[in-house]
């Protein structure tokens, strides 16, 4: 069994977004998507026993690491959700361009996103409203 089965990762994810999703729910514009990174660091928070178990940090630029929990989720659910395991969340991408930083607060700690600078989008999720 994976870790994603095992630590129920995909529910998880669905109530941080959820909780997203109550608060501007009547907007024009729907509920807002979250980047990769807002998820990362709210997971972690909510659920750091699982953080230490998938032994990966959050992610952003200075971590000196290639694996992040940034990664980790973005490609899970962009892989989930293509091949219509999800059908719960959407992804979208933001373009890069003319984006020179990206910066997060986790618990006063900056992270800034790698994903800057580079010919990449950077993903972003929601709940799927039907």
């Amino acid at each position: 069994m994976s870790a994603w089965d095992e630590l129920d990762i995909q529910s998880k994810v669905e109530g941080i977004l959820e909780s997203f999703s109550r608060e501007q729910h009547e907007h024009h514009l729907g509920i807002p998507f979250l980047s990769a990174y807002q998820l990362a660091i709210l997971y972690a928070q909510e659920h750091p026993d699982d953080l230490q178990l998938l032994d990966l940090p959050v992610g952003g630029k200075d971590t000196g690491e290639w694996i992040s929990l940034t990664k980790y989720l973005a490609r899970e659910l962009s892989t989930r959700i293509r091949n219509e395991e999800i059908t719960s969340i959407e992804g979208k991408l933001l373009s890069n361009r003319q984006v020179k930083q990206l910066v997060f607060d986790n618990d006063g700690v900056l992270l800034r996103s790698s994903i800057t600078g580079r010919n990449a989008s950077i993903s972003m999720f929601r709940l799927v409203r039907g």
